[in-house]
């Protein structure tokens, strides 16, 4: 009976760590598209599109290998959109959530471990790391599994133990300078519980980390005179908002008033509920986030650490400490607590918070929608007044554009231009010799990045009609971009048209403008007549003026009931008031202007 209430449990709480894993999950992987990425997560990716020679070489000089290393082998097997790279992060954070539940369960039970894995799960910064494509979360994921290998090596000293710790403490180095801090704090910790034991036993699995580390502290040796010379810069904050805006703003930034409540709830069960033989871990575990980010603020004039990105490993303390006190709730009030941590992974993030001051241009955005409206024979150019990270630039046009983009130095010769410029900057001569037959079109991005379209009709010279007008030709429309492929429809589909046209000087009259559709023998199948749909222009002819374009859209609507063929798309001008057509250049003998043949499949 035991045994089987046991393994009842077991199974328990399995499915309910998978669950928590699920949500975990879902709530990162619905923020995924479209989240810009800034500066540095762009420079992490860009620096890795080469051999692993040169990703070596490029590796910043206050940041080890191993990261990026890892980011170039994930990004050659997933690709380089950032959705794919992200996923790296999606999957280490999971995997940090893991390693949280069994750290918890080893330190107290399997109701700790749920509640200090929700916990981790959800803060504010930890959701965010787990989104972005930087070193700190492979440190934010690691560092609960080399803590859950210290403790398995001091209950029971074993081989394999020894060398599973020793190596998890080099990859947390190896990750990111960062984590020597929170070596020192699971130091800190093993000397609590394990007491003389810890210093005894210690160097066993310390010496092969040690040396495994040396050439990497030998070849940044210069890095700790360079960032104290750095650190003498900076301007400290009053103590008490600095140390509330670390801990609530930022780590518990997407829910700041629960974080507090869920703090202050947990530091009273622990209270209460203390124990004796665990009043001094209990004692470490409160002090490890308050007592830790005193510490950082206190030795900020001389480390620089304390950062939100810097001081990570704090947010393991939360969840730990958090876990310890919740886990005196009764079961019911636990599942209840675990589903609102559940609730609050979904919380929107103070993103541009986490940024800081690290740009985050609409990238993502901009060329999305580029490409969507981007056709054959258009020309970018970029103004050279535009202040964009150029590696930037690269590595999202390597995305979006794989092939490249249809760049251009002089705007003569196209008829179409994408403009990237930042608003208000524009070279003036350049400006002017874009805009020169061309009008301002549809464009993306803010006043710092924006890529706006001039156009120009397609026929520039145009066809002069008998009354005046002049037509430089028409563009066919699909999904809001010119259809410059063969035009087929099916029956009962749509053909958009927009129609260029120009006046030498105003016309006598008001003339209306008609859009047929022909079988082969001539047949009228399909039509829209009436004066010039031009917008917030006059439709009324006369009133146009000479050197302006005058663009309309109109729409034919195919009939059903039709037989597959190609049939001819027309134009004609006439008198409305007598329905004569106006003769012009290009007109046949029934004075109609062919624009496109259209074929049309049907059963």
């Amino acid at each position: 009976m035991i045994e089987t209430k046991v393994l009842a449990t077991s199974r328990r709480h399995l499915l309910i760590v998978t669950v928590l894993l699920l949500i975990v999950a879902a709530s990162r992987i619905l923020r995924l598209n479209g989240l810009e990425m800034d500066i540095d997560e762009v420079w992490s990716i860009w620096q890795t599109l080469g051999t692993p020679r040169q990703v070596l070489a490029w590796v910043p000089y206050d940041w080890p290998p191993l990261y990026y290393l890892a980011l170039a082998v994930w990004k050659e097997g997933a690709g380089i959109h950032p959705v794919a790279v992200r996923y790296s992060s999606v999957l280490l954070g999971l995997c940090g959530v893991a390693f949280t539940y069994r750290l918890g369960r080893h330190m107290r039970s399997p109701q700790m471990g749920l509640l200090a894995a929700g916990v981790y799960a959800a803060l504010g910064y930890a959701i965010f790391l787990s989104l972005g494509v930087r070193g700190y979360i492979a440190v934010y994921t690691l560092f609960p599994l080399t803590m859950w290998l210290a403790l398995r090596y001091f209950d029971r000293p074993q081989p394999a133990r020894v060398a599973a710790l020793s190596l998890s403490l080099a990859l947390l180095l190896y990750l990111s300078f960062s984590s020597a801090v929170a070596v020192l704090v699971l130091a800190a910790y093993l000397l609590v519980v394990y007491r003389t034991r810890a210093l005894r036993q210690g160097w066993l699995p310390a010496a092969p980390a040690l040396a495994l580390v040396a050439p990497l502290m030998i070849a940044k040796a210069n890095l700790a005179v360079a960032r104290t010379e750095a650190t003498l810069t900076i301007n400290e904050r009053p103590f008490l908002s600095e140390i509330k805006e670390l801990l609530l703003d930022d780590y518990g930034g997407n829910a700041r008033a629960f974080w507090l409540a869920c703090f202050a709830v947990a530091t009273a069960l622990a209270v209460v509920n203390h124990r004796r033989q665990s009043r001094s871990v209990a004692l470490f575990l409160f002090l490890w986030p308050v007592g830790g980010a005193v510490l950082m603020y206190l030795t900020n004039p001389l480390l620089g650490l304390f950062r939100f990105n810097y001081a990570w490993w704090i947010m393991v303390g939360l969840a730990l400490w958090m876990g310890w006190g919740l886990a005196y709730l009764p079961p019911r009030a636990q599942m209840v607590a675990l589903a609102v941590l559940g609730g609050v992974m979904f919380l929107p993030l103070p993103a541009e918070r986490y940024h800081g001051d690290v740009p985050t241009p609409p990238f993502i955005a901009n060329f999305t929608w580029l490409r969507a409206h981007l056709v054959a024979g258009d020309a970018l150019i970029l103004d050279p007044h535009l202040d964009v990270p150029l590696e930037a630039w690269d590595y999202f046009e390597r995305v979006y554009f794989p092939q490249g983009l249809p760049y251009a130095q002089d705007p003569s010769g196209y008829r179409r231009i994408w403009y990237v410029s930042r608003a208000g900057r524009e070279d003036p001569a350049l400006k002017a010799a874009i805009e020169a037959g061309r009008l301002p079109g549809i464009f993306v991005g803010p006043p710092e990045l924006l890529i706006r379209l001039y156009e120009g009709p397609p026929d520039p010279r145009g066809r002069l009609f008998e009354n005046g007008l002049r037509f430089h030709g028409a563009d066919v429309l699909r999904d809001g971009r010119i259809d410059a492929g063969p035009l087929v429809r099916r029956e009962g589909e749509t053909i958009h048209l927009r129609l260029w046209w120009s006046v030498d000087e105003p016309p006598p009259f008001d003339y209306s403008v008609g859009t047929h559709v022909l079988d082969r023998r001539g047949n009228l199948i399909a039509q829209f007549d009436g004066p010039p749909q031009v917008g917030d222009n006059p439709k009324e002819t006369s009133r146009w003026q000479p050197g302006q374009y005058y663009i309309e859209e109109r729409t034919v609507r195919l009939p059903y009931g039709l037989v597959t063929g190609t049939y001819r798309l027309v134009l004609t001008v006439y008198q409305w008031w007598d329905n004569v057509r106006v003769p012009g250049e290009g007109t046949d003998e029934d004075r109609l202007l062919l624009l496109d043949r259209v074929y049309v499949k049907a059963w």
